[in-house]
């Protein structure tokens, strides 16, 4: 995941929600990792519905990098916006 927050690339990765019994594949754009009270955290933007959000690493498995898909012009202002915002 940090070397896509690096070099500003897609990331698919499968995510159970807190209230989901199943996991669910996301696509994101990842702008940030956080550490708060021994959880990591991944600030990033869903590209299905276009808004950042926060996920709990703990609860995502299987990451894949999509070498292909950079974001890294179209996203630099709501790059800002988003670690501003958090």
């Amino acid at each position: 995941m940090l070397h896509a927050i690096k070099n500003r690339i897609q990331a698919t990765f499968s995510y159970q929600k807190y209230y989901t019994g199943h996991p669910e594949e996301q696509t994101v754009n990842p702008l940030a990792l956080k550490e708060f009270k021994y959880r990591w955290y991944l600030l990033a933007r869903d590209i299905y519905d276009n808004r950042v959000k926060i996920y709990v690493l703990s609860h995502g498995e299987s990451v894949k990098v999509m070498e292909a898909q950079s974001f890294a012009e179209e996203m630099k202002e709501s790059y800002r916006e988003a670690l501003e915002k958090y």
